[in-house]
Formats: C-alpha cells, structure tokens, sequence
C-alpha cells in the first residue's frame, strides 16, 4: 500500500457523506480507505475495500494492547463490528493512550470519557507511514479522524477536513488554522460559525454535504404525492413529528405525540410519527397518529409534509433542504449542536405551549426559510474539485 489518497472515516454519517466522494476519486486517483468501527460493514455493502486497525497489529508487540482490548470489548453489546477489530480499534487506542498519559492518568481519562478519551496518534502515525498516502481526507470527527489530520499535519502532508452538519461540538480542532490545507464545509453559516471561532476564511470552502445529493432527485415530489395519496392525507395539512432518544426523558416523545395529535385533531390536520432507528422502545401512538416507518424513504415522508418537527436530529437539515418549514423543539433536549433556530432556519418551540404558535408560523413563512442553506444536488463534484485540486498541488501550498 502507498501513494494515493487515504480517506479516513467513522460510520453513520460521515462515511455517508464520503461514500460518494470515494467513488469519484477512485475513478481517478490510488484510493486506500480506513473505515473506523461501523463505517467497515457500510463501506462493505456499498463495494468499497477499506481496512481497519486490525490490519496494523503486531502480534507480539502488541500483546497487552490487544488484551486491553479484549477486555474493553467484553463490555460492549454485540453489533455490527467485527470482534477482531473491536478488540484492535479499542486495544491500539488505549494503548497510545496510555503512552501519552500513562497508566493512571489514563484510567481515570477512560473511566470519565470513555472512547471519547482516545485520540490515537501513535497508531495513525503507523497507519500513515505504513499507506505512504499522498493526501488525507477525513471528516470532523475526534479520536482517530482527528488524529489522522494532525498526523498529516505532522508529516507535512496534503489534508483536507469535511464538515458533514455545523461542526459546534468539533470547534475546538477544526477551527484551529492549519488543521487540514482546507476545511470544507455544507453552507456559509457554517462558514461564518468557524471565521467566528478563529479559522481563517481563506481556509474554508462551501461545498455543501454530499450525503445530501440525493435530495436533488426529480423523483421525490411525485413519490410524495403517491405517498400523501396511499396514506389518505392528499387533502389535509400534515405534520411530521421526527422523534429521537432524549436522555433521561424516555416519555416526551409520547408527550410531544399526544400535544401534537391534539393540535391535529382540533385543526382538522393530520399527525405523523417518524421514529430515530436508535429510538429502542415499543412506539406508542396517539389516537389518529399515522406511523411512518423504515420502510417509507425518509425524503419521501419529507416532501410529503407540510411542516415537520424535530430536537436536533440531521432530518431537520434534510427537511429544510427539500424545502420543508421546520420547528425546532427545545423540549428536554440541547439543541446547540444544530442551531437551526438560531440561524434563522426554524421557529423554536422551547416548551410544548410553544409549539402550536411555532407551526402557525412555519407554515406562514414557507420554504423560503432554507434560503441560506447550499441546495443539494452538486456537492459531491464540489468536494471532488477541491481534493483534485489539492492532490495535484505540492504539500504546503
């Protein structure tokens, strides 16, 4: 392995939103790609080779990583990643973490933080050496993304950061100047979020996500209009409630379902419940609620809606960029991570008498809220040029 580009990625969605980049930049350049944890079985499904950090163990020197490992991973619920490279992933970071901080401190940083914790240099550094990439590309993430971009850092290679959604939680890296040659990001007030917190702007490019393309698709509005017509809404109002997990309140999602189904019902709209797929517990419908569930495309149930409801998940990103009015709930839930109301692309409905006034007005201003928002369908190529263009320019420059 060597030369190339050396794309770096977690699971959900940031390999997502690398997915269709790798694909084009394969067509043209060397590509190796380290899909970290979940990312290994999504790349898989889509035809992607990737490697993980099993692939970088040392038997015998690293024997008491590997036993780290293997007791770190006993505790983790079985999932989607294979034993061998959870026991690797888990086994070479605490090891580097260690080595950075010593037994002790780093018990007590694994105790507080938990994966949170690793930021496993040493292992991107033999990674990296071993590849020889020419280029890293890596999304926001902490842990091994990052350090994949200060490695690139250090050894004064090309790089470059993607932005998947607003970047609040990762300012404190990815609005450090230098940390990758460019930081691309999905719209201007993502822009102006890290020039306010200290990124130069002639280090920042708007390209838009690329995991959202496929929004521009042609087809949507006429699948939501079947969708509105299968369903017997085609004639009323509807309004999508997207719920998520919100910690330590495993009844507010029913309490915002019930507060919503009152509202329909007296207003002659109509209900639908979308649920996260982390969302583990049985859903319980209120009277007249319509289910949507993993079998509806999410972009379908979107376009169909006339206002849709959400805490801070990504499907409110997706709604605004279909063009749908959104309301952002601040019920028991922080919302400073996607500041969607803050930017002026959501009513905010802070308390459940706030959130009927909050879709009254939605409805009235329409989808002309999304306007600062980069429209989706051109990312990929945008993203792509950016690479190329760094690529093919010396390291430094």
């Amino acid at each position: 392995m060597s030369g190339g580009i050396l794309f770096v990625t977690y699971g959900g969605g940031h390999v997502n939103m690398l997915l269709p980049v790798i694909r084009s930049v394969s067509r043209r350049r060397s590509v190796t790609v380290l899909g970290l944890t979940a990312a290994g079985k999504i790349l898989e499904r889509a035809g992607i080779p990737s490697i993980g950090f099993r692939h970088f163990v040392q038997p015998h020197e690293d024997a008491a990583a590997l036993d780290w490992g293997r007791r770190l991973a006993a505790s983790l619920p079985a999932g989607t990643v294979a034993s061998e490279e959870s026991i690797a992933y888990l086994g070479l970071s605490y090891a580097d973490l260690v080595g950075r901080m010593g037994e002790d401190a780093a018990a007590a940083a694994f105790l507080a933080k938990g994966r949170q914790a690793f930021l496993p240099l040493g292992v991107l550094r033999r990674i990296i050496d071993r590849v020889q990439p020419e280029m890293v590309v890596a999304s926001n993430s902490p842990r091994a993304e990052q350090a994949a971009l200060l490695v690139a850092g250090e050894r004064r290679l090309r790089s470059a950061c993607l932005v998947d959604l607003f970047g609040i939680d990762e300012l404190p890296w990815v609005a450090l100047p230098g940390y990758g040659n460019v930081v691309m990001v999905m719209s201007a007030p993502v822009r102006d979020i890290l020039v306010a917190a200290g990124r130069p702007s002639n280090e920042i490019i708007v390209t838009g996500n690329p995991a959202f393309d496929v929004l521009a698709d042609p087809d949507i509005p006429a699948a939501a209009d079947q969708w509105r017509r299968a369903s017997g809404l085609n004639r009323r109002i509807v309004i999508l409630f997207a719920s998520q997990p919100v910690p330590g309140r495993p009844q507010i999602n029913l309490d915002v379902a019930r507060h919503l189904a009152g509202i329909a019902a007296a207003r002659g709209w109509s209900l639908v419940v979308r649920p996260h797929p982390n969302e583990t517990r049985p859903v319980i419908l209120p009277e007249g609620a319509i289910l949507s569930d993993r079998e509806d495309v999410l972009a379908t149930v979107l376009q169909a809606a006339d206002v849709v409801l959400t805490y801070n998940s990504t499907v409110g990103l997706e709604a605004l960029l279909l063009g749908r009015p959104l309301v952002q709930l601040g019920i028991g839930m922080p919302i400073e991570s996607a500041p969607y109301a803050q930017l002026g692309l959501a009513q905010l409905a802070p308390m459940l008498g706030d959130v009927e006034p909050a879709i009254i007005r939605a409805l009235a201003q329409g989808p002309g809220i999304q306007q600062s928002l980069m429209l989706a369908g051109n990312a990929t190529s945008n993203v792509v040029a950016v690479i190329e263009h760094i690529a093919s320019n010396t390291a430094g420059s």
